[in-house]
């Protein structure tokens, strides 16, 4: 059965962070003496971070999301707040219009790339509702979870919005692990998928 580790919890509580925790957890142990030789994963994927601005000198404000390929470094804008008055076209989810076909674009390769090869850990930093408004990432998302139970050599890890229906519950309801994220908890959360995926690599 394929290892299907999620971490939840409301927004800006720290799943992307404890994300890029685990892969530098990764990198350190494959070029130190851990998760190394023929067991070691190789990672592919995407991860998602915010775009924030000053603003009259105070508090950076958030304007927007942008998600990062693991393999290539490559980067598109999924989302961003229109300025007042201005006629963006696309989907939005509460201030942000959606770039649906950036966004998948840039998404489904990086989850193609982690299709095929031994042992590879595929990350997948948000299912959530921006994400979900493209029906292909919907359709390689089904594939992923559809492998649940005949793909040994794969491991995902990823984090998924606290609320939702559809693929957003399904996912949860197939997880082989949840993790709901608090500000009490998150900080320890790196360590336990980390210790996840040592274990994982250790029964290869």
């Amino acid at each position: 059965m394929m290892p299907l580790i999620l971490l939840t919890g409301p927004p800006g509580v720290g799943k992307t962070t404890a994300i890029l925790s685990v892969l530098g957890k990764m990198k350190s142990q494959q070029e130190g003496e851990g998760v190394t030789g023929l067991n070691a994963p190789s990672t592919a994927g995407f991860f998602t971070r915010e775009l924030r601005e000053n603003v009259d000198h105070g508090n950076p404000r958030r304007t927007g999301f942008e998600i990062v390929d693991i393999i290539t470094g490559d980067v598109c804008k999924l989302a961003s707040v229109s300025p007042e008055g201005s006629r963006d076209r696309g989907p939005k989810v509460g201030r942000y219009t959606v770039n649906v076909r950036g966004f998948e674009t840039l998404a489904i390769k990086s989850l193609t790339s982690g299709a095929e090869g031994a042992n590879q850990v595929l990350i997948i930093d948000e299912i959530g509702k921006m994400e979900l408004l493209s029906n292909r990432f919907c359709k390689r998302l089904n594939e992923i979870l559809a492998c649940a139970t005949n793909q040994e050599n794969l491991l995902v890890v990823g984090t998924v919005a606290q609320k939702g229906a559809g693929l957003i519950a399904r996912s949860k309801e197939m997880a082989t692990e949840l993790v709901t994220l608090s500000p009490e908890t998150r900080d320890d959360v790196p360590d336990i998928v980390f210790g996840h995926i040592k274990t994982w690599c250790t029964t290869k």
